[in-house]
């Protein structure tokens, strides 16, 4: 009896001192497989024995992830609904003001007896042909005189201003676009306070030209050009079409005029519809 109870100490004992050893000996085990760059067994072994268990917590929550996903994204989703739905109040206010004064400028207009412009007919036509001719800036449209198709015609795409018809044959018709040397078109500045003419004209590249603008004129860079409707040959142009935005403004060599460049609102590289104002 008094034997039992002397070994009993050494008995409590013996399970920790024997996971004691075994932990020292599983780290020096690993320090000198890292040391060496080579994997440890033990910790190989617990990697395989454990990876269905990860595997497993990993796919349950990359599910739990998705499930739950659309709680976040549908708070999203509604504040990105309230703010469109407070836009479309906005614009569609807008519109109503706007068409309200469109309506009071007709008929004050027809009142002290200022003839009333009509719109004109649009023709849709598709472009066939980018630039055919290497003496020119024009596209090629597949409307002709058989549907009414001139020379002088207004062409438009969705964007703005292209060009004019020159040449027309039964069943196609070339537009000289804005870019080339010969294509000119009266211009305005759309801004309310500074509404500067003059005449955009082609410079054979990318960009116009807007001339006759006097120095000190009201131009800044970001100006909206459209259409004046002024001019001779250049008034075949109806009023308020839009033409491009102002990207550089500068004076002459003589300092007498200012040199403004206009990026047209239409890229005529990416063409494919077009409207021929009839």
């Amino acid at each position: 009896m008094l034997l039992t109870d002397n070994h009993r100490p050494r008995n409590r004992y013996l399970g920790v001192v024997i996971c004691v050893v075994i932990g020292i000996a599983m780290g020096i085990w690993y320090g000198a497989a890292r040391s060496t760059g080579r994997s440890s067994p033990p910790a190989a072994a617990v990697r395989s024995a454990t990876q269905p268990v990860v595997t497993g917590v990993r796919s349950v929550g990359t599910w739990m992830r998705r499930q739950t996903s659309w709680v976040v994204r549908a708070r999203q989703l509604e504040a990105e609904n309230q703010q469109l739905r407070a836009k479309l109040g906005r614009l569609e206010g807008e519109i109503a003001g706007l068409r309200e004064a469109d309506a009071t400028a007709a008929r004050l207009r027809s009142q002290i007896g200022f003839a009333l412009t009509s719109t004109p007919r649009r023709l849709a036509a598709d472009v066939i042909a980018l630039r055919p001719s290497p003496y020119c800036d024009s596209v090629t449209l597949n409307r002709g005189s058989a549907d009414g198709v001139r020379s002088g015609l207004v062409v438009c795409a969705p964007q703005g201003v292209l060009g004019r018809v020159f040449e027309v044959a039964p069943h196609t018709c070339g537009v000289l676009l804005l870019t080339d040397t010969r294509c000119a078109i009266g211009s305005v500045i759309q801004r309310a306070a500074s509404r500067v003419t003059g005449v955009c004209r082609g410079t054979g590249g990318q960009a116009l030209s807007m001339v006759y603008v006097a120095h000190g004129a009201d131009v800044r860079v970001g100006d909206t050009v459209v259409s004046s409707g002024m001019g001779e040959a250049m008034g075949i142009f109806p009023k308020g079409l839009p033409i491009g935005r102002v990207t550089r403004v500068g004076d002459d060599l003589s300092g007498a005029a200012m040199v403004i460049d206009v990026t047209p609102a239409a890229g005529y590289d990416r063409i494919e519809e077009a409207y021929i104002l009839q």
